[in-house]
């Protein structure tokens, strides 16, 4: 019991790691062979405090709020991209994009793994985020969106 406070400590200090996202990591396509990805993040009640970091391995290229996205492009083939909220766990998720192909992935907050969460109190104010490909959003509903 003595050591707790200090336990507490440490793993509060691991999971506020800060992330930050840096454009020049991003994915790049462009020409024969390549489609594109679109990230997107609509108004959710849950982590409406914070924003969503997409990135491939520990490279973060793009800071999501909510009703925002972005189209990136990228080679053919499978692609694996991880998301996650500042001081959070990261999630990851693989996407097959064909060539000329777009394919459409939503950041959500982490709904399914609340209970799961090695200090659950932490997530009341440090939400995680999941990476999910959809089917694409109407050019109607990503208009009342800002691309960023």
């Amino acid at each position: 019991m003595k050591n707790f406070p200090f336990s507490v400590l440490l793993v509060s200090s691991l999971l506020t790691a800060c992330v930050s996202a840096n454009p020049e990591k991003a994915p790049h396509g462009g020409g024969p062979g390549s489609g594109s990805v679109v990230f997107y993040r609509t108004h959710s009640l849950q982590a409406t405090l914070a924003d969503a970091y997409i990135g491939t391995g520990d490279d973060y290229f793009l800071q999501l709020d909510e009703d925002e996205y972005t189209r990136v492009e990228v080679k053919g083939g499978f692609h694996q991209f991880r998301a996650r909220a500042q001081g959070s766990v990261s999630s990851d998720t693989r996407v097959k994009v064909n060539p000329g192909e777009t394919v459409c992935v939503e950041a959500r907050p982490n709904y399914e793994e609340l209970e799961w969460l090695a200090v659950p109190f932490v997530n009341a104010f440090i939400p995680s985020f999941v990476l999910e490909e959809t089917p694409c959003p109407s050019a109607e509903e990503m208009s009342r969106w800002t691309r960023v």
